[in-house]
């Protein structure tokens, strides 16, 4: 995923990019078959629509996906950042 060219993005600022893909950090605050919610580095949640291919072993993940609205993104890699991810960049 590293070849895709996508901003860091928080959760207030995801509207600014719908149809295109960003990366998000974020802590995981439940999982739900499919679907993630998360909270991201400004404190709002955003729902994560997994791929089935996602294993998310660690609280704080970076995830690479394409925003389908506001506060959804459909997950298209994601990576594990550790169980004490304490740097919050916006």
């Amino acid at each position: 995923m590293a070849d895709i060219q996508s901003p860091h993005t928080n959760s207030a600022r995801l509207s600014n990019y719908i149809g295109r893909t960003v990366r998000l950090w974020a802590k995981v605050l439940k999982l739900q078959g499919d679907t993630a919610i998360v909270q991201a580095s400004d404190g709002g949640e955003v729902r994560i629509k997994l791929s089935r291919t996602s294993n998310m072993s660690d609280p704080f993940i970076e995830i690479v996906g394409k925003v389908e609205e506001a506060n959804v993104i459909v997950m298209l890699a994601c990576t594990d950042l550790g169980a004490d991810f304490s740097e919050w960049i916006i």
